[in-house]
């Protein structure tokens, strides 16, 4: 006999009174389950995506949708605003404004439904940050539309999620999936009030919750597929004074808070008040809490640390002058009075005595 449900190689043995006889086999998974996927070739490779049946599963990356003309067109105008588009390379340009025909370009189109979440969770008309997950999806294969591709979706789940830094070497984040930066080259920090109300502390951590707003820092930039995880033993982000951007606009007082963006301005990169500008749904913004900071000390800038050295990335708050306070930190973090024996940190920089 041999086992049903194991895959790989296999041997059947026969007996028959006295004499016996063996057979080698090699038993493949079953495609089309969520552990082993089909892939978008091998769905358009089928002269009948009707074949496939319902309730199959198929990876891949988010390639893009319409949005004011940013990305492109289908052939049928039908899929507008319903879709989104399947690759097996997250790396697909389009001209902007293009028509395509997602069969014979390598693509498949994925129906999203009418109600529900999925589409609104989903549909990158709206949520075109969306651009570049890697997914797993669930729905039934059919040909539609006159070209193969899923309807009925029933679930997306995110595999990796693309991280990108600019040349500045920094960059805020936000995704919806949990994501473990654990062997990326990309480091992710979060920014906790310091406690004497002059600005804020980065702290390093490497699984980091869904929806949580973070820097990212790689020395020159870089593009990395970053991992999604269940969410099971992310770091603690607890006085993270990132929030998550909405697409909208951030005043700089909303009444409640004060709050900063990521900008390379007349003091070079860091963080200046926000002044109304946007804030995208996949970045973030410093919100510092009116009773967490005096008004004396909300200044118009915040200098970046030092990430590459051993520096906590203590840095206070600068005014539009580029002047600093010249607060002395231990290693620990902890406001000292005058320099110890050792490393000292002053305006972020390193100091031995």
């Amino acid at each position: 006999g041999y086992d049903m449900n194991a895959v790989g190689e296999q041997t059947i043995t026969v007996t028959y009174g006295d004499k016996t006889a063996t057979y080698n086999i090699t038993v493949a998974e079953k495609k089309g389950i969520a552990e082993n996927p089909y892939t978008v070739a091998e769905i358009e490779a089928q002269a009948d995506a009707t074949t496939f049946g319902n309730d199959i599963y198929v990876t891949g990356y988010i390639v893009g949708s319409i949005k004011d003309n940013k990305y492109y067109k289908t052939t049928t105008t039908s899929l507008v605003n319903t879709n989104l588009l399947l690759a097996d390379e997250p790396n697909i340009s389009f001209t902007e404004g293009a028509t395509i025909n997602s069969y014979t370009d390598g693509l498949i189109p994925i129906e999203l439904p009418n109600n529900g979440t999925i589409r609104t969770d989903w549909g990158i008309y709206t949520n075109n940050y969306l651009i570049g997950y890697k997914i797993i999806l669930k729905g039934n294969a059919q040909s539609y539309f006159s070209t193969k591709g899923i309807k009925g979706t029933s679930e997306i789940t995110a595999v990796a999620v693309p991280a990108a830094v600019s040349t500045s070497s920094y960059a805020t984040f936000a995704a919806n999936a949990a994501l473990d930066f654990t062997d990326s080259n990309i480091k992710a920090y979060i920014a906790i009030t310091k406690g004497d109300g002059t600005g804020v502390n980065f702290t390093q951590i490497n699984k980091v919750p869904a929806n949580t707003g973070v820097l990212l820092y790689k020395d020159g930039g870089t593009t990395e597929e970053i991992p999604v995880f269940d969410g099971t033993g992310a770091d603690a982000t607890t006085g993270n004074k990132f929030v998550r951007g909405t697409g909208g606009t951030v005043a700089t007082d909303d009444g409640d808070n004060y709050n900063y963006i990521l900008n390379n301005g007349s003091n070079g990169i860091g963080f200046y008040r926000a002044n109304g500008k946007k804030v995208a749904a996949n970045r973030a913004y410093i919100c510092i809490p009116k009773d967490e900071i005096a008004a004396a000390d909300a200044k118009d800038f915040f200098s970046m640390p030092g990430f590459d050295d051993d520096t906590t990335g203590i840095n206070d708050l600068a005014d539009k002058t580029g002047n600093e306070r010249n607060e002395i930190y231990n290693l620990a973090g902890q406001r000292i009075n005058k320099l110890q024996k050792g490393i000292n940190i002053i305006n972020g920089k390193k100091i031995m005595k």
